[in-house]
């Protein structure tokens, strides 16, 4: 589990964007957070916790959304 920002050192800090990066059930997630380092660190905290109590739904898992038509040709 890691935090970091993908800018270069010499580049402003205005510009940088924090990612955090971690493994669950044996995959790979890098989430884009934001502009502050601090937001990446609670992030990253709130992910480590829901683990933790079995709790933690993948990214890739959240907001799908079904439709009874899907599938179906018109």
């Amino acid at each position: 589990m890691a935090i970091y920002s993908r800018a270069a050192a010499e580049k402003e800090n205005a510009n940088r964007v924090w990612w955090i990066d971690f493994y669950y059930q044996q995959k790979r997630y890098r989430l884009k957070i934001g502009p502050r380092k601090k937001d990446a660190i609670n992030a990253l905290a709130d992910i480590k916790v829901q683990i933790a109590s079995g709790k933690f739904i993948p990214p890739d898992k959240q907001n799908r959304r079904t439709s009874p038509n899907l599938g179906r040709s018109l």
